[in-house]
């Protein structure tokens, strides 16, 4: 999750003809439905790290007087969500004196934070109070990371069913949000392959997609010649022959991740994608196919 993904985007056309954006207006209804339940796309934890972020950065310009993204009544709906999240995640909590930027300003005033200096105080009062928290979900993240590659891939369990494969891709963001270095990122490029020959094992039928050349099944870690069965009969005929080069290359992308020497953030980011993209585009195949059975 990304700090914009809270926001409405004003995009803006300076005189030289060059597009800005601008964060513009909450989406609170999308951060009160967080408060309520964790969200399907982004975990609890990466919402709680963009929430915290947002809300430290308006309270110290709000102390400083710097630019704010957030009103008073948005500042409060975000710290109910984090309230929420915290509570959810047994991280701690975030106990203010105040409930939004007026009372800030009021509680900085009563505390005698004015005058030569007050900039840094409240500045350094702000980050005293949510800093603790952000290194508590980095350390969270940096400890889920880890387990997540401490066993080798060969030895998780089998993805089965669209649901189980659904649920790995979510792990997979999760780990690719969390990867800093080449090792971490070759880490990505394995998940990647992982759920590939997920897809490999749920989409393939080898009484429907068997070429009359196999004398036994392809194994599932041939992903290349099981997927490519699946779209050449799913997506057959000249006119899906770019939607067939298309699901290849996905496939081709998280390989070349996962055997890279010094994978970085871009290649990492887009295989996480040509995965996600391919998972996509077999799972569309294979229910028009179920569908047209019926």
């Amino acid at each position: 999750m990304k700090q914009s993904d809270l926001f409405n985007t004003l995009v803006e056309e300076n005189i030289f003809g060059f597009e800005t954006s601008t964060l513009k207006d909450l989406k609170s209804d999308l951060v009160n439905q967080i408060a309520k339940s964790p969200h399907p796309k982004w975990s609890d934890i990466e919402v709680l790290k963009v929430l915290l972020q947002v809300v430290q950065e308006d309270f110290i310009s709000c102390g400083t007087s710097g630019p704010m993204h957030l009103t008073d009544s948005e500042v409060k709906v975000c710290l109910r969500a984090i309230r929420s999240i915290l509570g959810r995640s047994d991280l701690g909590e975030l106990d203010l004196p105040f409930r939004d930027f007026s009372g800030f300003g009021d509680w900085w005033r009563k505390e005698g934070m004015v005058g030569g200096g007050s900039w840094a105080i409240r500045r350094g009062y702000i980050q005293d109070q949510f800093q603790p928290l952000l290194e508590k979900i980095e350390d969270k993240e940096e400890q889920e990371f880890l387990a997540n590659i401490s066993d080798p891939v060969t030895e998780l369990a089998d993805l089965k069913t669209w649901t189980e494969i659904k649920s790995e891709v979510l792990q997979l963001r999760n780990r690719f949000a969390a990867a800093k270095t080449p090792q971490d990122f070759s880490a990505v490029g394995t998940a990647c392959v992982r759920v590939i020959e997920g897809v490999s094992r749920v989409a393939y039928d080898h009484t429907i997609h068997s070429d009359p050349k196999d004398e036994i099944e392809p194994p599932v870690d041939k992903t290349d010649i099981r997927i490519g069965r699946v779209i050449q009969i799913g997506l057959s005929g000249r006119k899906n022959e770019q939607l067939r080069n298309l699901a290849k290359a996905c496939s081709a992308a998280a390989h070349r991740v996962k055997h890279g020497r010094t994978p970085n953030k871009l290649q990492a980011g887009i295989a996480c994608d040509a995965t996600v993209l391919l998972t996509s585009i077999i799972q569309r195949i294979e229910t028009a196919r179920l569908e047209a059975e019926i």
